[in-house]
């Protein structure tokens, strides 16, 4: 069987093309906006190879290729191509932020009752889910990298003005979704005498070591950690 990668994500564009294009503007559908993972999930399969693939890259109308343009059917070509993803882009900004202006990472439609028949409510939908976090952090990186070439290529004015409001949202989407993944974590102290710690030992010390040795070779190699942690 061969593999061709490339063909593959061009059929995976043109899927994209068919079910998210509508008439020259971008159409999130009737699920859009409410689940940002979702929503950017979706972006990231446009925007991600087309900053991280050299033969993808959309940012720059002059470097497109071919296959690339044609997969996506954009109407007016790969001049047109770039302010659709940054106009998208945009959208999910603007969809995903509060009342407060504060960005959300809501799980929408991905989270499901235990119990048959139930109905989530509206509350229980907007619970953020770290999905959505690291999510987030990977388009806007991928965006902000878009718009640092893209900037360059483009004179017209409202994509320069978008252009700034993108990197605005995006640096701030960026901070509270990097924010919110570090907050996710948790510390579990446990003794080395406690269930966890005799687990713990066995698994560092392979059942060949007993506990007191791993426990004192442990402590001796991750010495200079500790003393960097701080409460």
């Amino acid at each position: 069987m061969r593999i061709e990668p490339r063909q593959h994500l061009l059929d995976i564009w043109r899927a994209m093309a068919r079910n998210s294009i509508d008439d020259g503007a971008w159409s999130w559908g009737k699920w859009g906006g409410l689940s940002s993972v979702a929503d950017a999930e979706r972006l990231l399969c446009l925007m991600y190879p087309a900053t991280e693939i050299a033969g993808f890259r959309l940012d720059d109308p002059d470097l497109t290729q071919y296959d690339v343009e044609k997969a996506l059917g954009r109407p007016g070509g790969r001049t047109e191509i770039p302010g659709l993803l940054l106009t998208a882009v945009g959208d999910f900004m603007r969809r995903h932020t509060g009342d407060d202006e504060r960005p959300t990472f809501a799980g929408g439609h991905y989270f499901a009752p235990q119990e048959d028949g139930r109905e989530l409510t509206g509350k229980q939908r907007e619970m953020e889910v770290v999905d959505s976090y690291s999510m987030s952090v990977t388009l806007c990186l991928a965006t902000l990298g878009f718009l640092r070439t893209y900037e360059a290529r483009t004179g017209r004015r409202d994509m320069l003005h978008l252009i700034q409001e993108l990197k605005t949202a995006c640096s701030n989407r960026l901070t509270a979704a990097m924010v919110s993944l570090l907050r996710s974590f948790t510390v579990n102290v446990f003794d080395a005498e406690s269930p966890q710690g005799r687990t713990l030992c066995e698994l560092l010390g392979q059942g060949r070591l007993p506990p007191r040795l791993v426990l004192q070779t442990f402590q001796r190699r991750f010495r200079s950690l500790r003393a960097t942690l701080t409460e």
